[in-house]
């Protein structure tokens, strides 16, 4: 990412996630204070730390903080690195085709030919649950075969290595992780039941609209990494 380090907006973003964490806002305050941000900044850094936070609050159901403590830590990560002058910098591999794309072509072809049978209608709907089938478990395979590739999932992310980490602790040397509240363990946005409900209401859908997930599913794959650059030249602090 190839752009200034914006101190103002970083520190900003710093005290938006530090206030979420004291509970002193709620999710959808959270949500639009880090959308202001995103929308003045010019500090690339900042908006793709905005984009990971997105994923430890809910913007359909307002609630107050909750993650678990490996959560917790990867938002001090996080807020480390935006102490930091460094940038992140994130590498896409080359696109790769694996028997998951053939697979997916496959599943395609024969919905093509289901609709050149029997005609469109909400028959549809019926005929494509075995291809959903197909899609989740092209979905499932797809995420054990990446898993190290995601950011929630790797215990340094968003730095490359543990030396990365150390480096960037160093030299922000004011900066002060905050340990995980134990009032938290086990704080759940909504009820198990209500969790169950929204996730056989997504599986539905998918199921019933299988040609929509099979043709993104076609295409090639990428494997993003993740590292931390050098520090870029700051774009000054307004008078």
């Amino acid at each position: 990412m190839n752009s200034p380090v914006n101190r103002a907006d970083r520190d900003a973003l710093i005290d938006v996630a530090n206030q979420y964490l004291r509970e002193e806002i709620s999710a959808f305050v959270f949500d639009e204070k880090l959308s202001e941000i995103e929308a003045r900044t010019n500090d690339e850094t900042v908006k793709w730390v905005r984009a990971q936070l997105w994923g430890f609050y809910d913007d359909c159901d307002d609630h107050k903080v909750v993650c678990d403590k490996t959560e917790w830590d990867m938002i001090q990560r996080l807020l480390l690195l935006l102490k930091s002058d460094a940038s992140v910098v994130v590498e896409t591999g080359k696109a790769r085709w694996t028997a998951r794309q053939a697979i997916a072509a496959a599943g395609l072809v024969v919905a093509g030919w289901t609709v050149w049978k029997t005609g469109w209608g909400n028959h549809l709907l019926v005929f494509n649950i075995p291809l959903g089938v197909v899609s989740m478990g092209l979905s499932w395979w797809r995420g054990r075969t990446e898993s190290k590739s995601e950011l929630h999932g790797d215990a340094v992310a968003p730095f490359g290595s543990l030396v990365e980490l150390r480096s960037t602790r160093r030299a922000a040397r004011d900066f002060v992780k905050r340990r995980y509240p134990g009032r938290l363990a086990g704080r759940r946005i909504r009820s198990p039941m209500l969790d169950w409900v929204y996730r056989l209401q997504w599986g539905a859908f998918w199921l019933m609209f299988s040609p929509v997930a099979l043709a993104f599913q076609l295409r090639p794959e990428r494997r993003t990494t993740w590292r931390v650059g050098t520090a870029l030249p700051r774009t000054p602090l307004a008078p």
